[in-house]
């Protein structure tokens, strides 16, 4: 298994690396994790030869690893992709071995949407907590100032996380006392996805909060306008959801249909778009 994904992990970033360095180390990193936890549950553990996964209830072994079908099918992506890439490269060489991960039973449609809920908006009574709880953090570390100010862009301006954090100092316009965040659509700054370019100037309090923010970075030079978390390469994205789920709570969880975090704040903003009659090309 361990020649299995440092083959995978060198070949893809060889023939297909992403286009930013911190997307292709949160790759390796899932990928290592995948295989750390299945040789977890076998004795030789990353010393297992894949032939004898052949021998193993493999299916059984991945469903209590991974419960959820969603994630159960990110993790088994790994494992199945290291074994494939590497019968493609050794298969002429008469060593490529049975891929274990391709059975159909591991995950299935069924099972799939069985597992699937929706994020829904934050009520109104959710969202005032939310920012209550944002202006308690005090503003004594870099990392607080970041968070307050990540927070309140992503509840004014339905953006999320990578793309606050991919956000440079230069993103950010003053003129004729408005303040306007730039949001690119690049690869580089968009990990490779799709997102739409986009100018928002900001209200308040944000524009006040955003314009003291600016006072604490230097002055000159086209910087990360949120370094703290942004030079976290490999699990700023991961620390940053875990500090903003902190912030939210749910006051109504006899809904079980629906996940609340802190990815409803993008929900939440259509929501209020609608109530204030804002054309969805403007929203």
């Amino acid at each position: 298994l361990q020649n299995l994904v440092d083959h995978y992990i060198e070949r893809r970033l060889m023939l297909t690396p992403s286009p930013t360095e911190k997307a292709n180390k949160k790759f390796e990193a899932s990928a290592k994790r995948a295989f750390k936890v299945l040789a977890g549950q076998l004795i030789e553990g990353m010393n297992t030869k894949a032939d004898d996964l052949i021998t193993m209830p493999i299916s059984d072994i991945l469903f209590s690893l991974w419960p959820n079908a969603q994630t159960r099918k990110k993790s088994v992506s790994y494992l199945k992709a290291a074994v494939t890439r590497w019968n493609k490269d050794n298969k002429i060489h008469g060593l490529d071995v049975v891929n274990v991960f391709e059975s159909d039973d591991i995950v299935t449609d069924v099972q799939l949407e069985n597992s699937k809920k929706d994020r829904r908006s934050l009520r109104p009574d959710e969202f005032q907590v939310f920012l209550a709880n944002v202006d308690k953090i005090p503003t004594d570390t870099q990392a607080n100032r970041e968070l307050r100010i990540i927070s309140y862009i992503l509840a004014m301006t339905a953006t999320i996380e990578s793309e606050a954090l991919s956000l440079r100092r230069n993103d950010i316009s003053l003129r004729d006392g408005v303040v306007v965040v730039y949001f690119r659509a690049y690869r580089r700054r968009s990990d490779n996805k799709s997102r739409i370019e986009r100018a928002v100037p900001l209200i308040e309090p944000l524009k006040t909060m955003m314009l003291d923010y600016l006072e604490t970075l230097p002055q000159d030079g086209d910087f990360m306008l949120f370094p703290y978390y942004s030079s976290m390469t490999l699990r700023g994205n991961t620390a940053l959801n875990a500090q903003l789920n902190s912030l939210v709570v749910n006051l109504h969880p006899d809904d079980t249909s629906y996940l609340v975090s802190a990815y409803s704040l993008r929900h939440t903003f259509k929501d209020r778009a609608d109530a204030a009659d804002v054309p969805i090309d403007i929203c």
